[in-house]
């Protein structure tokens, strides 16, 4: 018959179980810290593998910034742009807007390069065209016209190209304007220039009669001078009436004053004169102003309207859409 297990209990004390643990932990850390021969194992030093990869980096680095500085790049302007796939089929189409006025192919039409697909009506187009054919003949021709007055010539030196146009209805027409102003202006200017000129004649006339004047006011003065002058003695003595004396004495002065204000007023038609003179100077020297003023304005006009021109002609060519390639036409 089998014997009952009888527990047995042990006494120990906590010192003798903290050395029992700890013996059993060395136990067990040995077993782990065995090492299989049949297993790499890591390397514990860092620093070769740190090395290498550092010297990698510094020469990818240095290699890219070497080719950088050295590999031959192609100048160029950096410009906005859009990437668009090329195919065959290619769309045809005005670049304004407008009214059809007659298309020339149907679809499946095989078209040449150039070749005239669509009219767009040119109404509105050739009529803004010929106003500012207009305004720019019509500047042109007055630039002629200021430069004409600016030299003081007798007559317009219209441009060649302009000459080239002159049967024209409308071009004939302005250069008979600009003939027209370029006579008017030119005689009102010589009008009045010959005003002064006549104003300045008569000043003269009256400056040459008073000259006249003073020259027997002063045959006046020294006659009845020297008749005071021998009677003198006369009247002293009492050989000569004194009143009669007295008299010649009055005249002298008359005459002496006489002549002081010929000579004032000889004076006073020099400074007219003169002032007429520098009347003609402001005239002249106002219209050269005025010339040059008008000539920068139509000159500035003109530079526009040649430019509105070539907008104009490049928008009447659009009128006509053509195929840009040879190709077969589908709708």
């Amino acid at each position: 018959m089998a014997k009952a297990s009888t527990p047995i209990t042990i006494e120990a004390s906590t010192r003798e179980v903290k050395e029992a643990k700890g013996l059993q932990a060395e136990l067990e850390g040995g077993v782990r810290g065995r090492k299989d021969p049949s297993i790499p194992q890591a390397p514990r030093d860092f620093r070769t593998p740190l090395r290498i990869g550092i010297a990698v980096i510094v020469l990818g680095i240095g290699s890219f910034l070497l080719w950088a500085a050295y590999a031959p790049l192609d100048e160029g302007v950096p410009s906005p742009g859009t990437l668009i796939v090329d195919s065959k089929r290619k769309t045809v189409q005005n670049a304004g807007s407008g009214i059809v006025k007659q298309i020339h192919v149907k679809e499946g039409d095989l078209v040449q390069a150039d070749q005239l697909l669509i009219t767009m009506d040119p109404v509105q187009s050739r009529a803004q065209r010929e106003v500012a054919d207009t305004l720019y003949t019509a500047a042109r021709a007055a630039e002629a016209r200021l430069l004409a007055e600016q030299r003081d010539a007798a007559f317009i030196e219209f441009p060649p190209d302009l000459l080239k146009r002159a049967q024209e209805a409308n071009v004939a027409a302005i250069f008979n304007t600009q003939r027209q102003l370029f006579d008017a202006r030119r005689q009102s200017l010589a009008s009045e220039l010959a005003s002064y000129q006549q104003a300045i004649s008569g000043l003269q006339a009256q400056s040459k009669g008073l000259v006249e004047i003073q020259e027997h006011r002063q045959v006046q003065v020294d006659t009845l001078g020297r008749e005071f002058d021998l009677l003198a003695p006369l009247v002293r003595d009492g050989l000569y009436a004194k009143n009669r004396h007295q008299d010649i004495e009055r005249q002298l002065s008359n005459a002496k004053a006489a002549l002081t204000d010929g000579t004032a007023s000889i004076a006073r038609l020099a400074s007219q004169i003169a002032e007429t003179k520098l009347r003609i100077n402001q005239r002249q020297q106002e219209f050269r102003k005025e010339v040059q003023a008008q000539l920068a304005e139509v000159a500035k006009e003109a530079r526009a309207q040649a430019e509105r021109l070539v907008a104009l002609d490049d928008e009447l060519r659009r009128t006509e859409v053509r195929a840009p390639s040879a190709a077969r036409l589908l709708v």
